[in-house]
């Protein structure tokens, strides 16, 4: 079973020190090896607090040389220009190794709506660009909602759930919104795997470990040992990123 980890970051935070801190990416691919995972998508920390361009920069210069390693991008409101712009992003993107995009407005101070993102909205739509967001960006997901009612095929990659099971958010989302998929890094709901799968397939789920805030071993023991098909095991474990990877159109 190929597990390809679709929430990672690594890189020196502004704040705190980690208790497992990884700081580079010959780091990250050594607790990689050690947990069996295949590949993942990464960001760095920097991009949080240093700045956009260079977090993006830096994490494009880490992975160039590794095959397993796939970036994601900050984007911004185009007003700043502090981005590529939208209509330049995809060939830089195609250069450098990068599957998709994430937004923080918490950090980056910024509205996640049309009037200020429409811009990248639509280019996802259209290049069928991943963005990744989650617990602690500053998005809610009733802000989320409202873009996706107004962006049915946007893709969208939840980054983990609070602490109690989120299922009655969850579930609406994934029965009304085809573009959107969920990586199980805290998905905790005993049997919550298994309904899921029954009711809504196995295609929109990602394993996501949210290292190096969790350990990569959690989630996979989890798919692993839940009482799903073998091919749906495959599916969770890597198949489904890979697959919203190699479906970005840069062209």
């Amino acid at each position: 079973m190929e597990f390809l980890d679709c929430n990672v970051h690594y890189g020196v935070p502004a704040q705190h020190t980690p208790l497992m801190p990884v700081p580079t990416v010959d780091a990250l691919r050594k607790e990689m090896q050690r947990a069996g995972v295949s590949g993942a998508v990464v960001r760095r920390d920097e991009v949080y607090w240093e700045g956009v361009g260079i977090g993006n920069r830096m994490v494009a210069q880490d992975i160039a040389p590794y095959d397993e390693l796939f970036g994601l991008w900050a984007i911004l409101p185009p007003h700043t220009h502090e981005v590529p712009e939208p209509e330049d992003m995809l060939g830089e993107m195609k250069r450098h190794k990068i599957v998709g995009w994430f937004c923080w407005p918490e950090l980056h101070r910024y509205v996640f709506r049309d009037f200020a993102m429409g811009k990248w909205f639509r280019l996802a739509e259209e290049h069928r660009v991943p963005i990744f967001l989650g617990q602690g960006s500053g998005v809610s997901l009733a802000e989320l909602a409202d873009v996706l009612e107004k962006h049915p095929e946007l893709r969208v990659v939840w980054l983990g759930q609070g602490v109690w099971p989120d299922d009655r958010y969850i579930r609406p989302f994934l029965k009304e919104f085809p573009g959107f998929h969920l990586d199980l890094s805290r998905y905790m709901a005993d049997g919550g795997l298994e309904e899921l799968v029954e009711e809504y397939g196995p295609e929109r789920l990602l394993y996501g470990s949210g290292f190096y805030d969790m350990y990569f071993g959690g989630g996979m023991l989890m798919i692993r040992h839940a009482q799903i098909p073998e091919g749906a095991k495959d599916l969770i474990a890597g198949g489904n990123l890979r697959r919203l990877m190699e479906e970005v159109v840069y062209d």
